[in-house]
């Protein structure tokens, strides 16, 4: 597989030949929009959403590339976010999730973005952005149907509609909702909402006000739905590789598309009895062989590691032993032979006929594979990898 990029956001460049890196595989992204796609159906339209970084892989480069594999729009969670798409040339409609801020009209109006209002007093605020830009803005409306995040309450979909027409300066694209769960069966809470949301936007048409674009099916709906969830899906963590529960696993063809990488900076014999690492949380039991890797919290390691996460060695696992540190990480290899620096160290992803997944890594934490990806820190450089294209 060939390198085709390297991404210099947050100056990754400039940590020199440091060799912890995350490969990021733009095949395995192509294939999970695929397979978005097939599911969703061929009349669907899909909002990728690309926030926070695009999950921390980098927004500019994955985005392209989902552009050019068929995405119909992004979905960002803030303003600067989209204004980054569209100077690295991203064409396709921009959604803003979490709505706009005071004084960021202008930047709406010229980079053509589409925000998301979501209360009475932050449609005024959109509308005065507006005027202020002499722009007319697309909006799309965001109703609650159970989450209790933002949104207006469902009963107040329809006024609200309404006070966009009679605002003169927005024009109502969309309207759309958020599910609390990952799971949408029917009968399930997430269930619950869709029926909620779905009656909500029957009321709509009747009454002239329902726009184009209906959209509320997140990755676990779209992993779960077994018919049409509306007019537009949302896809987020299923694009990079991974399930958002647990429970999901199997049952959908998604490749991992994030793999992190280092190598082996030193391995020493320590015998036993011998605290290791900052604490000494970690004591040898008998003669032990150790190897520093040169990965620790600062690059998005968590310190929740220490003495219980797994590093790939020549296709084996080696235990963490002792406290993750910002910039390194000790790890025991005795039982693996011959390791000796400069061997690679995969801390997440397949080596040989090892692997260590990001659900696996979420699991043994107590959090989810979406704060695993978005807390990889700037200075690791993101490597765009596909084989596609090599000639």
């Amino acid at each position: 597989m060939k390198a085709v990029a390297q991404s210099t956001n947050h100056h990754a460049a400039s940590y020199g030949n440091r060799p912890t890196r995350l490969l990021i595989d733009l095949d395995a992204l192509r294939h999970n929009l695929g397979q978005v796609r097939k599911k969703a159906g061929p009349k669907a339209r899909i909002m990728a959403v690309v926030k926070a970084n695009a999950y921390g892989l980098g927004a500019v480069n994955i985005a392209r590339t989902l552009q050019e594999a068929g995405a119909d729009c992004f979905g960002v969670a803030c303003c600067g976010e989209g204004v980054e798409l569209r100077m690295a040339g991203i064409d396709l409609p921009i959604v803003i999730l979490g709505g706009l801020y005071p004084g960021e009209g202008e930047l709406v109006g010229r980079y053509d973005l589409v925000p998301v209002v979501f209360s009475r007093e932050n449609l005024a605020l959109t509308a005065q952005e507006a005027r202020t830009a002499g722009a007319r803005f697309r909006v799309h409306l965001k109703i609650d149907t159970g989450m209790h995040r933002i949104g207006v309450k469902l009963g107040e979909a329809g006024e609200l509609c309404e006070q966009i027409r009679r605002e003169g300066v927005l024009e109502l694209e969309g309207v759309m909702s958020h599910l609390a769960t990952v799971e949408p069966q029917m009968e399930g809470y997430a269930g619950k909402q869709i029926e909620s949301f779905r009656l909500c936007t029957e009321t709509l048409k009747q009454g002239g006000a329902l726009p184009e674009h209906i959209h509320i099916a997140n990755s676990g709906a779209i992993v779960c739905a077994s018919g049409e969830l509306f007019e537009t899906y949302r896809p987020g963590i299923v694009l990079f590789g991974s399930m958002p529960s647990e429970t999901l696993a199997g049952r959908m063809d998604v490749r991992p598309v994030a793999k992190l990488v280092t190598e082996v900076m030193q391995v020493k014999a320590v015998p036993a009895g011998e605290p290791v690492s900052y604490g000494g949380t970690f004591v040898t039991q008998r003669d032990s062989t150790l190897a520093v890797v040169p990965l620790g919290y600062g690059d998005g390691y968590s310190r929740l590691l220490s003495n219980r996460g797994h590093i790939l060695v020549r296709g084996r696992r080696a235990p963490v032993a002792g406290t993750v540190c910002m910039d390194m990480t000790v790890i025991d290899v005795t039982d693996i032979e011959g390791v000796r620096p400069g061997d690679e160290a995969v801390a997440l992803g397949r080596q040989e006929d090892g692997e260590i997944t990001i659900e696996e890594i979420a699991e043994g934490i107590g959090t989810i594979p979406y704060e695993i990806l978005t807390s990889i820190g700037p200075r690791v450089p993101r490597i765009y990898m596909e084989k596609s294209r090599e000639k």
